[in-house]
């Protein structure tokens, strides 16, 4: 065997197994960060195939690294999606990317996040390393997880109006008016700062995260009236909370004593069907929550019946 394991509780109570490397006289330690023996066996030939093309081949191929460090460089992500960033360069940084494939992302994502569901696997390890990788022209046909189909989840006006009347917390009434009638995501809302407003003339840039690109739309008269009332604050943002998950206590209090089932995202979803059943086309639905493509639209508004009956009727 070309490399050393240390399994669990050989190295002062170690949870995982430590693989030790040596490639031409240069020795190498590194936790596989797994107690799987199979997974741990792929990590360490892994390490010693990296280990290899730094100490013999002198680190000429273009390696998976750079492509992070240079989509990082060039975009602008959540702490989140840099966290799952860093974990995959971690793992699989000094691969050559002539070399990555179908085989690497499965295996990123059972070491990783072993156990956990295809959501987290497509949200943790596909779609963010198929973004840098495309980023620097290395695409191919990937095969992602199979996802369950998302339910459609939105509330009704008066459900609505219900959270906003309850939620005593100024700055949680002006979220929850910010989700529901703008539709931002909650982590464009929260980073929303005073310099990228213009309440006077009623409209607000945010940073659709999805897309890397800015956008400016328009905000509802009560969501102006509700900003407006919210003291300034020395970080010039809006919010107090610092994350998208800041929010989260609060608006659990405020479920349980609304009975209301309610997320952040819900507020996205209702601002959809509200904006359609209001008679607005796609194209303004688009523009006004920052979907880029109908079908990224389409999947926010329900099959409302009514609407469609007077769709109907106009005929």
């Amino acid at each position: 065997m070309p490399y050393k394991l240390s399994p669990p509780g050989s190295r002062h109570g170690n949870k995982v197994y430590y693989a030790t490397i040596t490639v031409k006289g240069k020795r190498s330690e590194v936790s596989t960060g797994t107690a799987n023996a199979k997974l741990t066996r792929r990590f360490a030939e892994q390490a010693e195939r990296r280990l290899y093309e730094r100490h013999v081949l002198g680190g000429k191929e273009r390696i998976v690294s750079a492509a992070i460090d240079s989509y990082m460089s060039f975009r602008r992500l959540s702490r989140r999606d840099e966290g799952y960033l860093l974990k995959i360069n971690g793992l699989i940084g000094e691969r050559a990317l002539a070399g990555i494939g179908q085989t690497d992302f499965d295996q990123c994502a059972r070491i990783l996040y072993p156990g956990r569901s295809n959501e987290t696997w497509n949200r943790s390890v596909y779609t963010p390393l198929q973004a840098a990788l495309r980023h620097v022209g290395v695409n191919f046909l990937l095969k992602r997880p199979k996802q369950k189909k998302p339910k459609h989840r939105s509330l009704t006006a008066h459900k609505r109006d219900v959270l906003i009347a309850n939620a005593g917390d100024p700055d949680l009434k002006a979220l929850l008016t910010l989700l529901f009638y703008c539709g931002p995501r909650i982590s464009e809302a929260i980073s929303l700062t005073r310099e990228r407003a213009d309440l006077e003339n009623g409209v607000a840039c945010f940073d659709t995260t999805k897309t890397g690109d800015e956008h400016w739309r328009p905000l509802h008269e009560k969501v102006v009236a509700a900003l407006t009332a919210l003291p300034p604050r020395k970080d010039g943002r809006f919010f107090r909370w610092k994350t998208r998950w800041g929010p989260r206590k609060d608006l659990r209090e405020l479920s349980e004593k609304t009975g209301i089932h309610f997320s952040p995202h819900v507020g996205r979803h209702t601002f959809a069907d509200q904006v359609m059943e209001k008679g607005a086309s796609l194209r303004d639905l688009m523009d006004a929550g920052g979907w880029k493509d109908a079908k990224s639209a389409m999947r926010y508004t329900g099959r409302n019946v009514e609407r469609l009956r007077k769709t109907v009727n106009r005929l």
